[in-house]
């Protein structure tokens, strides 16, 4: 179970104490006693099956891989907007007919659109939807897709008054679940469930524009202009998401914006820790590396820096912090939804400290200095700040400080 014990801080010999500190959220997917969970918002996440369920304020999510099922572990996400009021629904059509009610969506729902061309040579044939942009500000546009007659899909933004290098576009492959194009973004797509498939593109504009718009529409032979026949294409599960590289979790619209919350775990129980040394280690997934800075844990008194892992603002760098003011490198550059197991082992209260991350070399952190910690928290640090995108897999905490040499060992990523 995941929990609490405590384990003897004393050494005898050469052997050494339990962790007295393990959670592992892949085969226990419960927050532990002592742990506060909160978020001040609805979310969602896919079960074990596949489906996409949301889920009440404060509740947590254990999501899943929506292909294979396999368990990801606790998800923590940094407060998101969806800024279309429809995520489903009636949107607007051009140069094509829309039905409501086709097929079912991700949530098991029978809420896709059905988008059926006009015979319009030459051109697109969409639905749309406006919503705000900002100047020099990322946003991610995602939505889902399903094959009809049609089986490439295609998502585009663009405004009345841009110019051409402010639109961007993105193709995908439905039967391959494959990127086709990308202009003036980049992009990806995922199979889900029931043949739906969820593609995105983000992209950077130089202008504010209060209407922008969101399209989806069918696509034929790589192209999103061409002439009509009468093809279709389904769609479901619109999102845009403002100052990001990436698409989160699904945000449900019905009329109106919707912001999630952040999620937080922490505690202030801290009867498992050694007041003066201890080793580390976190194991999760983490998501949007390009956004702000994140701890994955931290243990500090909720204003200064504590001893933590931290992911670098606008990069997939891993540090760590012991105190200092600084961090230290350690060497590893995750790439988005990369695993990352990381460790770091120190005494004297954190005042002399060791990390490593992914297998690699042990380094000292620099910048050292005790810290007195009244509170430890995944996800985030100093009083629930410096949130961030991961999957929490397992937290394992020792009362003693191991080897430097062993840190490397520890922290091995396993091989799937």
């Amino acid at each position: 179970m995941n929990g609490l014990w405590i384990a003897p801080i004393r050494r005898c010999g050469n052997v050494q104490p339990a962790p007295s500190l393990a959670l592992d959220f892949i085969n226990t997917p419960a927050i532990p006693s002592g742990f506060t969970f909160s978020r001040a918002s609805t979310a969602t996440y896919f079960t074990a099956g596949g489906l996409l369920v949301s889920v009440g304020t404060d509740v947590p999510r254990f999501d899943h891989d929506f292909a294979s099922g396999a368990a990801l572990g606790l998800q923590l996400e940094s407060s998101r907007a969806n800024v279309l009021g429809l995520s489903t629904g009636m949107y607007i059509a051009t140069r094509c007919t829309l039905t409501q009610h086709e097929g079912i969506g991700a949530d098991g729902s029978l809420t896709t659109t059905l988008i059926t061309e006009d015979a319009t040579p030459a051109s697109t044939h969409y639905a749309s939807e406006a919503f705000p942009v900002s100047a020099n500000m990322p946003m991610t546009f995602s939505g889902y897709f399903r094959a009809d007659s049609r089986t490439q899909g295609c998502l585009f933004v663009d405004s009345a008054g841009w110019s051409s290098s402010n639109q961007a576009l993105a193709i995908f492959d439905l039967s391959s679940a494959t990127v086709v194009e990308l202009w003036n973004c980049t992009g990806g797509v995922q199979k889900i469930n029931n043949c739906l498939l969820r593609g995105w593109l983000t992209a950077t504009s130089s202008t504010t524009v209060s209407g922008a718009r969101a399209l989806a529409m069918p696509a034929k032979n790589g192209q999103n202009s061409y002439d009509g026949a009468g093809g279709t294409v389904e769609t479901w599960g619109w999102q845009v998401e403002s100052n990001t590289n990436e698409p989160s979790s699904y945000m449900p619209t019905a009329g109106a914006a919707f912001t999630r919350a952040a999620d937080y775990l922490w505690t202030s129980q801290l009867v498992w820790l050694n007041a003066t040394e201890g080793t580390a280690v976190i194991d999760g997934v983490v998501s949007a590396v390009k956004g702000g800075g994140t701890f994955l844990f931290s243990l500090d008194d909720g204003i200064n820096n504590g001893i933590g892992i931290y992911k670098v603002n606008g990069s997939g760098n891993l540090t760590a912090y012991s105190g200092g003011a600084n961090s230290t490198g350690l060497g590893v550059t995750l790439a988005d939804g990369q695993r990352a197991r990381a460790a770091i082992a120190w005494s004297n209260a954190g005042a002399s400290a060791s990390a490593a991350a992914n297998g690699c070399t042990a380094v000292p952190v620099t910048s050292a200095g005790a810290v007195n910690a009244s509170e430890f928290c995944i996800g985030s640090a100093r009083g629930r700040q410096f949130s961030g995108m991961l999957w929490v897999r397992s937290f394992t905490y020792w009362p003693y400080r191991m080897a430097d040499r062993d840190l490397a060992a520890l922290t091995a990523v396993p091989a799937t």
